[in-house]
């Protein structure tokens, strides 16, 4: 028997090679809040079968201006949407912090990869910094072919969460019954519609599963709110191993110490 080495997990990103406090590639909204901008390319082609994706977003919220966004990974020659309407907006600058989501996804070797974004900003860029992850001849971990969002209701608006300022809260709805199986379910959540009185807090965000009465919690993540009308979470919003079956309920709740109380939230099922 012939030796062969050991695999190696392998890279590919858009990070900058100098240091730059706007590292990735710039997307810009479109012309109106619902209108996704003209995708932008981010790899021309994968190096290697991608099993992983992580998506690093900033420099979007400002202060004093409503800052909700969401946008879409895009594959292949024609855009086709791989992760449909991402909520993104009002984050940080990088240097102070973003929002990182990491997804278990496919993409074979030699594909392009883009994005678009729509948001209340309009025809304003944001960051984004992409790492895929890939390169072995089989995955080492589970990985899916597509996202579902759960929670959006027109772009760039997921569902209204209002934050409980004592205790966890009550579960909100996000959908009555998921149109898939999923095995990963990543959250995300922004303001809503807020250009004024933002403050320095922490933000608690649980997400779970079952009917109303017997949810169980799937996983939480924390943001942090600044004065300035933005946010960045502490850590990765990556979901959590979980087996969801198709019909299942999702539901969010929010825990925040003041105002603002009100968020928008949306769920990302991977099949």
């Amino acid at each position: 028997m012939f030796w062969s080495p050991p695999q190696r997990l392998r890279v590919q990103s858009n990070a900058p090679t100098l240091a730059t406090v706007t590292p990735g590639t710039a997307i810009t909204t479109g012309a109106s809040a619902s209108a996704k901008g003209t995708p932008v390319q981010i790899f021309s082609a994968t190096d290697f079968d991608v099993f992983g994706i992580t998506l690093v977003l900033s420099d979007y919220g400002t202060n004093g201006v409503a800052s909700d966004a969401m946008l879409d990974l895009l594959v292949g020659p024609n855009d086709d949407v791989l992760i449909p309407n991402l909520i993104v907006g009002y984050s940080l600058p990088w240097l102070k912090g973003g929002l990182v989501f990491r997804f278990s996804l496919y993409i074979p070797a030699g594909v392009k990869v883009s994005a678009q974004v729509a948001g209340r900003r309009t025809s304003t860029s944001m960051q984004l910094q992409a790492f895929l992850t890939g390169g072995m001849l089989s995955p080492p971990w589970r990985v899916g072919s597509r996202v579902t969002a759960y929670g959006v209701t027109s772009v760039p608006t997921g569902t209204l969460v209002n934050a409980a300022t004592s205790g966890e809260g009550t579960w909100t709805e996000i959908t009555p019954s998921t149109t898939d199986d999923h095995f990963q379910i990543v959250p995300a959540m922004q303001f809503r519609n807020r250009s004024t009185s933002a403050s320095n807090r922490p933000v608690v965000l649980d997400y779970g599963v079952g009917s109303s009465g017997n949810e169980i919690e799937l996983g939480t993540c924390q943001y942090m709110t600044s004065s300035d009308e933005s946010m960045t979470a502490l850590g990765d919003l990556r979901g959590e191993n979980v087996s969801v079956a198709a019909g299942s309920r999702l539901v969010t709740r929010i825990s925040t110490d003041g105002n603002p109380t009100d968020f928008d939230c949306a769920l990302y099922g991977v099949t």
